[in-house]
């Protein structure tokens, strides 16, 4: 897409300078994580929208929603599960806007993961549609639903 070629939105400036690919790649995925996370950026906005898709899918570090979560987790989640847990949430909620494919697997992801913990406190933080498309996944997985009483209930009521 490279939306960013065009972009004179203030609120873009920040994060266009990582995508001419003279940084590193743990500065590009914090930058990722700022992006996220910036209350002044949402998924439901079109052209912060595309230039998410610049960064995750056309920028320097190639097609980098393969691994961002796996990286997330890898570096983080032991250090402080609250943010990347937090992180998550704000990425897949772009991603899903984008492709429910890619949620997908990143559900699959946190269900290799078999950790209760990391289920209930995702669940928390998904939107509803998020906490839906989540069940529904692990619906096709046995025995995840059994790992969380919060998924226990959600997969009653649903």
């Amino acid at each position: 897409m490279l939306y960013h070629k065009n972009c004179e939105h203030e609120r873009h400036q920040h994060y266009l300078t990582i995508l001419d690919g003279t940084y590193t790649e743990y500065y590009y995925l914090a930058m990722v994580y700022k992006f996220v996370v910036d209350p002044n950026l949402s998924s439901e906005d079109p052209e912060d929208l595309e230039l998410f898709q610049d960064l995750i899918f056309d920028g320097p570090m190639g097609r980098i929603h393969i691994y961002y979560y796996e990286e997330l987790f890898r570096r983080f989640y032991s250090v402080n599960p609250e943010k990347v847990i937090t992180t998550l949430s704000c990425y897949l909620q772009y991603l899903d806007v984008l492709s429910g494919l890619f949620v997908d697997d990143a559900y699959a992801f946190v269900f290799r993961q078999d950790d209760p913990i990391l289920i209930d406190a995702l669940l928390n933080s998904l939107s509803f549609k998020l906490k839906m498309s989540f069940l529904r996944e692990a619906q096709k997985k046995p025995g995840i639903i059994q790992l969380s009483d919060k998924l226990k209930l959600l997969n009653l009521f649903s």
